[in-house]
């Protein structure tokens, strides 16, 4: 039951995000943000090493980067805060190791859920109108791994599409999530 609270209770949130009325600002064209983020290394090496049988790795607006891994039945997590002031160099200002505040099973329904491992990148939507942008639209970049296939896909903006598509509707949910349920592991 407190899972099912947990999953309305940030639907509402994301909702409640979308209906904001706020003021407009210039956007960064969606194709300058799709080659930005075409060369990008999204993967952790480190997490690549340790051969995953799962892994998530989010990167919001190009500063923020969540990697989640799964190595035999364990989860782990970290946040990776990178400096704005030069995008190409992506000096590391700090990583904190995270965790959900209700546990890891409730992280993988959540994410399963959602179907993050098969969500098709925001280009494949099938007739899709570009949302207007807002102070709170943001870019999402996405590599995920299921155990056996690794994809990766971006959406620039999905806050402007939640009541048109339900695949931009659950990469915010998901960042919503991260944002209000994640935690600082503490040592």
């Amino acid at each position: 039951m407190k899972r099912i609270l947990f999953f309305l209770s940030v639907g509402l949130l994301v909702l409640n995000l979308s209906a904001c009325k706020t003021s407009e600002v210039p956007a960064q064209p969606e194709t300058e943000i799709a080659e930005q983020q075409k060369n990008e290394d999204i993967p952790n090496q480190e997490a690549e090493d340790q051969n995953p049988a799962k892994e998530i790795v989010l990167v919001v607006n190009g500063i923020v980067k969540y990697n989640f891994v799964k190595t035999d039945t364990n989860w782990t997590g970290e946040v990776t805060q990178f400096s704005s002031v030069d995008p190409e160099k992506q000096e590391v200002i700090k990583v904190l190791e995270i965790e959900p505040t209700l546990g890891w099973e409730d992280f993988e329904e959540f994410v399963n859920y959602l179907r993050v491992y098969d969500i098709p990148d925001q280009s494949e939507i099938k007739n899709r109108n570009s949302g207007s942008i807002s102070n709170i639209s943001r870019a999402y970049q996405f590599f995920t791994f299921d155990g056996e296939n690794s994809r990766s896909f971006s959406y620039y903006n999905p806050e402007g599409e939640l009541n048109e598509h339900w695949q931009s509707r659950n990469v915010v949910t998901f960042g919503t999530y991260l944002i209000s349920e994640m935690k600082v592991v503490e040592n």
